[in-house]
């Protein structure tokens, strides 16, 4: 519930659940980031970390990201610097007042060229530059990330083609026999150089667990299956290079998202208007296409190439929230194999070890789960779930911490007339900021004190409108503030 916080603060080893906090870092190019694009968008919606942001504000998660332009072969002069600012994504590293080794960065992403897989293999070098190849500037790369943030997830994202790696000569926009064409190539060829790549950077750092998220394919598929023709060519890219539009980065987000987070995007999310009205009126199907794509890109020992650690059911959310009083914890599940039961296990502010609270049969199918721990204790409350097989096999899943203070009470909005709102559950002198469903920040309020009256803006159209607020020092809530017609 939105009215509710939690908190995650700790996800022990690469499990396959959904993260709640993520900060990324990006080696890329315009295939990830791609501004000023030719035709003006209002903010930065025609790069991949916009979108994701605006995905994980509607899944309640926290998401902030960077990154520099530059190909594999000058990403490889480290330390990178963080070029990459946004309208509404905050940001990751400041690199002119900080080592990357305090950004407390996740996540890392990378991206090779989308023009040099006709020419030469993953492990080949590099025309004049001998001894460097794609192969070996990511081991460069991700070596140093490694030193630096022990821990970090490692991803290679797989882009799409430049256009005359498919199309002899090809002329702006392409036809529908030509997309055909460009849309194979990039499922064909084109996805054998990067999965070979994968394997490469794989067999030389085992250790570093590297995955890969195969975007360029899986929207490829995507136009040629589910919105087959819909989507004129034009809405998708502005060039042959091809960079995109707002439509393809949308998309292109949707599927970094769902392959970091380790979940399906927000299935309540409202498209907005710049994205193709193909992608808004079959967004939920779409969602499950790429959900599926991504679930069944394996190596040929049936290993994920994208995800983290799968456990024996898999999870799509673990979440912790309080009324001040009370915990609640929500699981749910879209696969059960052989599952017997979850065991909720909670450890106190004073730390030590981890004690069982109770147990929930498992449906044996997808499902939904609630558990109650009628008693936290004041502070960090740590909890999770032994997941435990009829066979006796079990696993753990991520750590959820929810802070309880004493006394505390959840933020609640009242309406008081047509545009006047009283405020309760703030800490003294909260600072707050109304946001739209895309969230843009229509209002902020300093020094606004429990209890008082809150006058939102004229004409401010009906619809459903998010406040979010500061309880206590360091903790923030959100709460639905609906405004009628």
């Amino acid at each position: 519930m939105l009215t509710r916080f939690f908190l995650v603060l700790l996800v022990l080893g690469p499990v396959f659940c959904s993260a709640q906090t993520e900060r990324l870092f990006v080696f890329g190019h315009s295939l990830i980031d791609h501004r000023p694009p030719a035709i003006a968008t209002p903010s930065d919606e025609t790069t991949v970390p916009h979108w994701m942001y605006l995905l994980a504000l509607a899944s309640g998660k926290d998401f902030s990201a960077g990154g520099q332009y530059g190909f594999l072969t000058t990403h490889r002069n480290l330390p990178p610097t963080s070029q990459w600012g946004y309208d509404l994504v905050p940001g990751v590293w400041e690199s002119d007042t900080e080592a990357f080794s305090e950004a407390d960065v996740t996540s890392v992403l990378l991206t090779a060229a989308n023009f040099i897989q006709n020419d030469i293999l993953p492990g080949q070098d590099y025309a004049g530059q001998p001894g460097v190849s794609p192969v070996s500037a990511t081991e460069e790369i991700f070596d140093w990330v490694s030193l630096q943030e022990p821990g970090t997830r490692l991803y290679i994202y797989e882009n799409w083609p430049e256009t005359n790696l498919a199309i002899p000569n090809p002329t702006y926009p392409l036809n529908d026999a030509e997309f055909t064409a460009y849309n194979l190539h990039t499922l064909g060829s084109f996805h054998t150089w990067w999965v070979d790549y994968h394997d490469l950077v794989r067999a030389s750092r085992p250790n570093l667990q590297v995955k890969m998220i195969p975007v360029g394919p899986i929207l490829a598929d995507l136009f040629e299956g589910n919105l087959g023709n819909q989507i004129p060519y034009t809405e998708l890219y502005e060039d042959l290079d091809p960079h995109g539009r707002a439509t393809l980065y949308f998309l292109a987000a949707m599927v970094t998202y769902s392959a970091i987070f380790q979940e399906r995007v927000p299935q309540g999310y409202v498209v907005p208007d710049i994205v193709h009205e193909e992608v808004r009126n079959n967004y939920v199907a779409i969602s499950d296409f790429i959900w599926n794509e991504l679930r069944s890109f394996n190596t040929p020992d049936g290993q994920s190439r994208v995800f983290f650690g799968a456990l024996p059911v898999e999870l799509v959310a673990f979440r912790g929230t309080t009324d001040g009083k009370t915990v609640q914890l929500d699981w749910g599940t879209s696969a059960e194999i052989g599952t017997d039961r979850f065991i909720v296990e909670r450890r106190g502010p004073a730390g030590g070890s981890f004690s069982p609270l109770g147990a929930v049969a498992a449906e044996g199918r997808p499902a939904d789960y609630r558990f109650r721990d009628p008693q936290p204790q004041a502070g960090n409350n740590t909890y999770r779930l032994r997941i435990e097989d009829a066979d006796g096999s079990m696993e753990y899943s991520p750590l959820v911490a929810v802070f309880v203070p004493e006394g505390a009470e959840e933020l609640r909005v009242v309406r008081h007339s047509d545009l006047e709102y009283r405020v309760y559950g703030l800490a003294e002198g909260s600072r707050i900021q109304l946001l739209d469903v895309n969230g843009k920040v229509l209002l902020e309020r300093k020094e606004l004190f429990n209890g008082n009256l809150l006058q939102l803006p004229q004409r401010l159209a009906a619809g459903m409108y998010f406040l979010r607020a500061s309880t206590r020092p360091g903790t923030v809530q959100t709460a639905r503030v609906l405004v009628p017609r």
